[in-house]
């Protein structure tokens, strides 16, 4: 069929209303195997344990991975002084940057404190 003018696409090919465009809806296989897992997650994880007791390297970080939760960043107690001006606000990174350095906080700790400092440092350079 030709294009014409004010028409979209094919109208042999377009969604008719009141017709699904997925018909047959979600394969089933992908929920049976959900159910399946959720059913079998405790003999898995104690098989892992076994062959985690045994000496097993690869279960122990597969079972670590996926039976414990995963650690949050904590927010570190750090003294924070007003910022005021910018120049606070480079102190307060620098000080940041010397805590990483000597291994006090890890990548995510620091990443979760930087907002701290950047959304102060963009309000003071708006023209007031």
């Amino acid at each position: 069929m030709r294009f014409q003018k004010g028409q979209s696409g094919n109208p042999a090919t377009q969604f008719k209303p009141g017709q699904s465009g997925n018909p047959g809806g979600r394969p089933k296989r992908q929920k049976e195997a959900t159910e399946l897992a959720n059913r079998q997650t405790t003999a898995i994880l104690e098989h892992l344990a076994t062959k985690v007791l045994e000496g097993d390297v690869a279960a122990a970080v597969a079972f670590l991975r996926y039976s414990l939760p995963m650690p949050k960043a904590r927010l570190p107690a750090m003294e924070l002084r007003p910022l005021r001006t910018l120049a606070d606000v480079q102190a307060a990174m620098d000080a940041l940057a010397r805590h990483i350095a000597a291994g006090e906080l890890s990548a995510d700790e620091a990443n979760a404190c930087l907002p701290c400092w950047t959304m102060p440092a963009k309000w003071l350079r708006l023209p007031s």
